[in-house]
């Protein structure tokens, strides 16, 4: 009996060091970005100079980082793709929290941010956003935010919005600059 009591007792000790010692804490949402600092730069298969180039990227795009091993780091590319660049050909900055479940609203933080009917570049505009536009959050993948806007449902690019908490409606203000339509051209 005391035997068993020992292993029991033995257990749930370890168990509850396991999970205490496991646990890296909260996750943050904040996202680290690279900013192509050089005219054209490969994108690799692996870190280093002996993989296969899959991609090229251009000065001043912004992808986001996913991993980093030594002078290199992997990227999420906007085809989907993901590749490893130098890091010593990019500038790296910290984006704006990434909405989550308990914020209902996001906002725009730039001029003529483009609402598209998928999540990618590829989908056709169906709207647009201007800075400071309130529109009610529905979930976020990778790179895109699928957003509510003016009774429209469309996806912007991640990196373009901010979470904010709110405990009203889900779309945008009235009297925002915020536009939909069902065929725009920009």
């Amino acid at each position: 009996m005391l035997h068993k009591i020992l292993k029991f007792g033995l257990a749930f000790i370890l168990a509850i060091v396991f999970s205490i010692t496991t646990n890296p804490g909260l996750p943050t949402n904040a996202e680290t970005f690279a900013i192509i600092d050089t005219p054209i730069l490969n994108v690799r298969e692996g870190p280093g100079l002996s993989y296969a180039r899959n991609a090229q990227v251009k000065q001043g795009e912004k992808y986001t980082i996913i991993d980093k091993k030594g002078d290199w780091v992997k990227l999420q590319l906007s085809s989907g793709k993901t590749g490893w660049v130098a890091s010593w050909l990019i500038k790296e900055n910290q984006s704006n929290p990434k909405p989550t479940v308990s914020s209902s609203t996001v906002v725009s933080t730039v001029d003529g941010l483009r609402l598209r009917s998928g999540p990618g570049t590829n989908f056709q505009v169906i709207g647009s956003l201007n800075k400071g536009t309130e529109a009610g959050f529905i979930e976020a993948n990778n790179n895109w935010t699928k957003i509510s806007l003016n009774g429209h449902i469309g996806w912007v690019s991640s990196q373009f919005v901010a979470a904010k908490q709110t405990s009203g409606s889900s779309n945008s203000k009235p009297g925002s600059n915020a536009s939909t339509s069902k065929k725009q051209e920009q």
